[in-house]
């Protein structure tokens, strides 16, 4: 059995990022595996980097050249659009790859068509909701400008909704969901809902992200917040609930951006971008909890770091993590995010400091979302599938 990933990149980005650790954990496992990808850090030999041999959509030219779309929609957070050629899927079905798995396949990388003519056994991990949707990445209440009101007629994500649906449903595509509250969401969309699909968690290396010696814990309770442009993306609500975490008797750290664009009070201090992982391991193990109030949220890579190295997860309802806290053992699920309920979770996280609470998360998460654990789950998949195409083989040529 050999497969091929396929993502935007190896390192930048949480899809990304959950996409290359999926490619290692089966690597890990003695499994003949590869990842292409467009943006290529590193020299890891299993790691291809695709080049583009259209003279007019180039690399560095093609996600720029749709932007030009973004006018046409009403979202205006990401869009993506994958209308351009690639060729991509003449190189897979040229290659003696088995499975194919795509992950994060935006900024132009293969156009909806091309997957539609994969000849491969074809696996599709969902980091988001892009590929049951239009344009957009999650489904958000849409913002009305002069724009938007001049072009009401004319919404290109709608066509890009119906590109999927003509490429999409008559597609043989698996689809790996790693939580089930995508998974819900995607048994509702008519391009997939009929399709088979399971749902397989994120995995961590748990070899690197775990509990170190961490620095004299303070009175005061110590919550970190991470997230890609935290003051400015609704979606990972710390904007929601900005207010309340003013009032809150507790320290506030905030990774994710090194400018802040708004005023922060005393309680809070801006970390900025942090990009060296033990920097990052470090700052865990010296935090009480990491704080996830995302309007919506399918499992971020952030949350499994934070468990391997011990720490207590405090999420809202709206995403796979609910799925994965026990309440009062690794952190807590808030319906509400509110002074009384926050109030009330830093006083639990004050009785729950000790070393021996946070091994038993860290064994929680090896148990749930080591290497091993998820590679086996998906290698379980993918023999499924090959052995499903044996025989439909077999019948067909008796």
């Amino acid at each position: 059995m050999k497969i091929l990933h396929l993502s935007f990149s190896n390192y930048y980005g949480g899809a990304n990022v959950a996409a290359y650790r999926i490619f290692k954990s089966q690597l890990l496992a003695g499994t003949k595996v590869d990842f292409l990808v467009i943006k290529k850090r590193g020299k890891e030999k299993n790691i291809i980097k695709y080049k583009y041999n259209n003279l007019i959509f180039r690399e560095n030219f093609r996600n720029y050249f749709v932007r030009f779309f973004d006018i046409f929609t009403k979202n205006k957070e990401l869009n993506s659009y994958n209308i351009l050629p690639s060729n991509i899927h003449e190189y897979i079905n040229n290659s003696s790859y088995d499975i194919i798995n795509l992950h994060w396949i935006n900024n132009e990388m293969i156009s909806l068509k091309e997957i539609s003519k994969i000849k491969k056994i074809l696996f599709w991990t969902f980091h988001d909701m892009w590929p049951i949707l239009g344009s957009e990445h999650y489904k958000i209440e849409k913002k009305k400008n002069l724009l938007s009101v001049f072009f009401k007629y004319i919404n290109f994500s709608e066509f890009i909704e119906f590109n999927k649906q003509k490429y999409f449903s008559k597609t043989d595509i698996k689809v790996i969901s790693p939580s089930l509250w995508l998974k819900k969401k995607v048994l509702k969309n008519k391009n997939f809902k009929k399709k088979e699909i399971k749902v397989i968690r994120n995995p961590i290396d748990t070899s690197f992200w775990k509990i170190t010696r961490s620095i004299k814990i303070k009175n005061k309770i110590k919550l970190l917040f991470v997230a890609v442009n935290p003051y400015k993306d609704p979606r990972k609500g710390l904007l929601s609930i900005f207010e309340v975490l003013k009032k809150l008797d507790a320290e506030i750290h905030i990774i994710g951006a090194d400018g802040v664009s708004i005023d922060l009070p005393k309680n809070f201090i801006n970390l900025g971008y942090v990009s060296n992982k033990n920097k990052l391991r470090k700052i865990y193990n010296s935090s009480d909890a990491l704080i996830i109030p995302s309007k919506q949220d399918n499992l971020p890579n952030v949350a499994l770091e934070a468990m391997a190295c011990g720490l207590p997860i405090i999420s809202s309802s709206n995403s796979g993590l609910s799925e994965i806290i026990k309440d009062k053992f690794n952190g807590k699920v808030l319906k509400k995010f509110d002074l009384e309920n926050l109030q009330k979770t830093c006083n639990w996280l004050k009785k729950n400091r000790e070393i021996k609470k946070k091994k038993f998360i860290r064994n929680f998460c090896i148990n749930k979302f080591s290497y091993a654990t998820i590679s086996k789950n998906y290698l379980k998949f993918y023999k499924e599938a090959l052995i499903e195409k044996k025989n439909k083989h077999n019948y067909t040529n008796f």
